[in-house]
């Protein structure tokens, strides 16, 4: 970091006690005075595209969860079809409104499997990286705890698939007991989602990586 120095005058007063100068008289004393840290562009860039991102694929995965997963539960968990506002008696006024009354459990279920698979594929996404990373430490991360949160996330995500793919299938092949397009389309659905969890965690890995940096200089 770059040093600037300012000005500072010595009063008569003060002046008169450095080594018996004359009273009258003021020298300058230049003072070490650091410059202003320039603004960190970079940090503000990767901090904004973090959040788009983050914004983004919230939207349209809960999009895909709100219709997709939500039918895929309907149809493997009947009693998730009952509207909310009857579940809740305390959410009877949903059925006033149009855009609410035809909310059922499955669409918050949905919603909720949504954040269990996010957040147990972020846990196992940072092991991952973690074992690639010597700078970061894995105390107190034993091999039985990493072994139960893989076998967590992956039943997770399978089960997520066989719901979406349940979905598709009803939805576009008319129930169709086998479709090759449609586990295609499941493979994909759940390599997008794996894809996204990563992507942010690379995101948030480099906004902290810069804040550090920024820190140190």
């Amino acid at each position: 970091m770059s040093t600037s120095y300012r000005v500072a005058n010595l009063s008569p007063d003060t002046s008169a006690d450095l080594g018996g100068r004359a009273a009258s008289t003021s020298y300058p004393v230049y003072a070490p005075y650091p410059s202003r840290r320039p603004f960190n562009w970079e940090l503000l860039w990767a901090r904004c595209a973090y959040m788009i991102w983050q914004f983004l694929t919230k939207i349209i995965l809960s999009s895909v969860y709100l219709t997709l997963i939500a039918d895929g539960l309907k149809q493997f968990v009947p009693p998730l079809n009952v509207r909310l506002y009857k579940a809740f008696p305390f959410l009877s006024f949903l059925q006033d409104y149009e855009a609410t009354h035809r909310i059922d459990l499955a669409q918050p279920a949905a919603l909720l499997l949504m954040v269990f698979v996010w957040i147990a594929w972020a846990n196992v996404l940072l092991l991952w990286l973690a074992d690639d990373d010597t700078s970061e430490s894995q105390e107190g991360v034993s091999k039985r705890n990493k072994d139960l949160t893989v076998t967590l996330a992956a039943i997770l995500l399978i089960g997520e698939s066989c719901l979406f793919y349940l979905s598709l299938v009803r939805v576009t092949w008319n129930g169709a007991a086998l479709s090759v397009t449609a586990i295609l389309g499941t493979v994909v659905y759940c390599t997008i989602v794996v894809f996204a969890v990563l992507h942010s965690l690379s995101l948030s890995r480099k906004c902290v990586a810069l804040s550090r940096k920024e820190n140190l200089s």
